[in-house]
């Protein structure tokens, strides 16, 4: 993920979760830290479908128990709503 996926992630979390400015600036370097990850395991070869989807889950948990601290328990529950609308979409449901 470029600097303006990253950007565009930010502006939508933002929104979607009416992040304040303090949350904004802790979240920007965790959403980096994961999508930093997440092409780092997809540009992997080596590594087999079932390993990357256990290091996948691994950096969703990560990045879920970093955010927790960040977020209020409406707005952490407003993102895992989020996240499983992505998965639906990506899993084509």
């Amino acid at each position: 993920m470029g600097q303006a996926a990253e950007g565009l992630q930010m502006k939508e979390l933002t929104e979607k979760l009416q992040l304040n400015e303090k949350q904004q600036q802790a979240l920007t370097p965790v959403v980096a830290q994961r999508d930093k990850a997440l092409k780092a395991l997809k540009a992997d070869t080596s590594t087999g479908k079932l390993q990357k989807l256990r290091k996948l889950e691994a950096i969703q948990a990560n990045f879920k128990a970093s955010a927790s601290k960040v977020l209020t328990p409406e707005q952490s529950k407003k993102l895992e709503a989020l996240q499983a609308e992505r998965r639906q979409k990506l899993m084509g449901s």
